[in-house]
């Protein structure tokens, strides 16, 4: 074998043991990247559930969002937990149930009690939002009547088209959903005068205005959580609204060492 061939046969050699090196090195690259991905926490691992697009929210299209994050078993047995202290119906969390919650920052899908307090009630201030012709901040406060639809993670209102709130919505759907009047027990609205009012929640999302099938069942769950209010949600000039929920907040007033 000649000198030429033996130092092209070197350098073939070399070549395949660099490859196998780099092979070897992003194998241990990605074992590395996917172990500290499944080390991080499950919040931080689920992506940024997204808003509906502006092209669905022109076409009066409710499109749910899809909740992406998947549940640890751990989680899962939280919320079952969860489920069975605080049923439909039954006794409602308190504020010292809540205090784990307080201020902090929640993503759907919301908590158990969260969602089981949204649950007993039907009153909240909404805030929207417009410049007005001079560009000046127009802010906009409403008393409204709302449906929490548990899963779906959407507020639900009605109003009438002809109002500035709609047309604020329709420019701005950016919108902030207040709740402070809870009843004492569960048992419905009819307590809630008597409520202590030591727990509010308030909700941030994007507001879509909707039609077609969508709205129509969005309106028929409406009208069975608010009976005695068809006047308000039944009509050709009521619109359907769903307020997809992005994050939501506790506070405790009453508690400063609990909503400091």
């Amino acid at each position: 074998m000649t000198s030429a061939e033996i130092a092209a046969r070197r350098l073939d050699l070399g070549s395949v043991a660099l490859g196998v090196a780099v092979g070897v090195a992003a194998s241990v690259c990605t074992m590395f990247a996917l172990r500290q991905q499944s080390d991080r926490p499950e919040h931080a691992r689920a992506p940024p559930r997204s808003a509906p697009s502006t092209s669905s929210r022109a076409a009066g299209v409710c499109n749910s969002p899809a909740i992406s994050r998947g549940a640890s078993a751990r989680e899962a047995v939280h919320a079952a937990s969860l489920a069975q202290a605080y049923p439909r119906g039954g006794p409602l969390p308190t504020p010292i149930d809540m205090a784990s919650l307080m201020n902090v920052v929640l993503r759907p899908p919301l908590d158990e009690r969260v969602a089981r307090m949204l649950e007993s009630t039907s009153l909240c201030y909404l805030s929207t939002f417009s410049l007005d012709s001079a560009g000046e901040p127009s802010p906009h406060l409403s008393l409204m009547r709302f449906t929490y639809v548990r899963g779906e993670e959407v507020v639900l209102i009605s109003t009438q088209r002809r109002t500035k709130k709609y047309e604020q919505m329709c420019n701005s759907p950016a919108v902030a959903v207040l709740v402070h009047d809870f009843p004492e027990d569960g048992r419905g609205e009819a307590d809630a005068r008597r409520g202590s009012g030591s727990l509010s929640i308030t909700l941030n999302g994007t507001a879509v205005i909707e039609e077609g099938p969508v709205a129509e069942r969005h309106r028929q769950l409406h009208l069975v959580a608010n009976p005695g209010y068809e006047q308000f949600i039944l009509g050709d000039e009521i619109a359907m609204i769903a307020i997809f929920v992005e994050k939501a907040r506790l506070c405790n007033p009453l508690q400063p060492s609990l909503s400091a």
